[in-house]
């Protein structure tokens, strides 16, 4: 029983802050004191420790508790399970290539008419993942599968539902339409002759890379869950932060705010954030682990391996904050900010590929050059 209220429990966690810091009054609070970008970095980061938690503890405790309904003991049902799951790779997978475009991406983005694989759902992202959750919540062999599945499942039809009445309080008439044309369940608006299917629009490789990687996921299954769910982690978390930025890249270009530069160093910046929280999840997995084991709370001090782990990944939000201030900067023509931060990653650099020279500390020197290069440029960093 104690491994199902702890997983119920995580979940509440995750999914509780997940919606909870999206809500309107919580969400206007913080931007309006940290800004958008702020705002964002609390949210991933609050996302990413509590996911984090979840997954490291079912790793651990998969096998524990009562028996579950385990239907893959069923022929038949197995296979019709079996398929819900392909079905809902190929549904969602899709969805990760064409996230900066769907009205439910990240920064404001406009509504215009469903294409593609919204015609099949509106939300395919959270369609695909109920319909894997379900169908492992019925195959699980141990109870607190159930309850981690379920809970999985939960969350993307509470998400989906959330994220509607959010966007049409946002957007009004424009979304009233996107929804009186679509529906969170797969084919529903097709069957109910509000939506027609239009094959050339179809993701062809987003739905192929979807059944490959159902495939092959279920060939390493057991592998899945190794290392406390490292490779689950930071799979989730790098492809949210990927997600993300590629959301927030459309928006400014929507928006007009380009800039000239053929290597802007704020985007270098922020992407060197987002790859060092992957490289950090995939080298101290075990290190996070322990500590999220332990509660977080005091968990660190004395272990050293501990404490080495949780420097390593707190340097990745400040990195972020530093490239969207140097992103800023440009947009505002700011070429004093700009050389005196290009002096302090420089700095940086050079300190640390000094004291640790089989680091990434050389990428910071490159970074810093590339910084004070274009503070001292002569053509206009952005356009007027």
């Amino acid at each position: 029983m104690a491994p199902m209220l702890a997983v119920a429990g995580l979940w509440l966690l995750f999914g509780g802050t997940h919606i909870g810091l999206a809500t309107h009054p919580v969400r206007s609070r913080l931007v309006a004191r940290f800004g958008e970008g702020g705002f964002t970095a609390i949210f991933y980061l609050v996302a990413a420790l509590s996911f984090a938690w979840l997954i490291s503890y079912y790793a651990a405790h998969r096998f524990d508790g009562a028996a579950g309904l385990d239907l893959a003991a069923l022929p038949a049902a197995r296979w019709a399970l079996m398929i819900s799951v392909v079905a809902g790779f190929m549904i969602k997978e899709p969805a990760l290539v064409i996230y900066p475009n769907l009205p439910a991406a990240l920064f404001g983005q406009s509504i215009r008419g469903p294409r593609g694989i919204e015609r099949i759902t509106r939300h395919p992202f959270f369609a695909g993942s109920a319909l894997f959750a379900l169908a492992h919540a019925l195959l699980a062999p141990h109870a607190v599968g159930i309850v981690f599945f379920g809970g999985l499942a939960l969350l993307a039809i509470l998400g989906s539902r959330h994220q509607d009445g959010k966007l049409l309080a946002r957007h009004g008439s424009p979304y009233a339409d996107y929804l009186s044309v679509t529906s969170a369940i797969p084919f529903a608006a097709i069957l109910a002759g509000r939506q027609h299917l239009v094959w050339r629009e179809l993701p062809i490789g987003g739905l192929a890379g979807g059944l490959a990687l159902a495939l092959a996921l279920r060939n390493w299954h057991e592998a899945i869950f190794a290392h406390d769910g490292a490779w689950i982690i930071a799979t989730v978390v790098g492809g949210a932060l990927i997600a993300g930025f590629s959301a927030w890249r459309r928006a400014r270009r929507s928006r007009g705010e380009r800039t000239p530069l053929r290597w802007n160093p704020g985007t270098l910046l922020i992407a060197t954030a987002i790859g060092h929280t992957v490289v950090g999840i995939a080298l101290f997995h075990d290190a996070y682990a322990a500590i999220l084991r332990d509660g977080f709370l005091d968990a660190v001090a004395p272990h050293a391996d501990r404490m080495v782990a949780f420097w390593f990944l707190l340097f990745s939000p400040v990195c972020f904050l530093l490239g969207q201030i140097v992103t800023r900067a440009i947009a505002h023509e700011d070429k004093p900010l700009i050389a005196l931060l290009g002096w302090y990653v420089l700095g940086l650099g050079v300190v640390g590929a000094m004291g640790l020279p089989v680091s990434g500390f050389w990428l910071l020197i490159a970074i810093g050059l590339l910084m004070l290069r274009t503070a001292h440029s002569p053509v206009p960093l952005s356009p007027a």
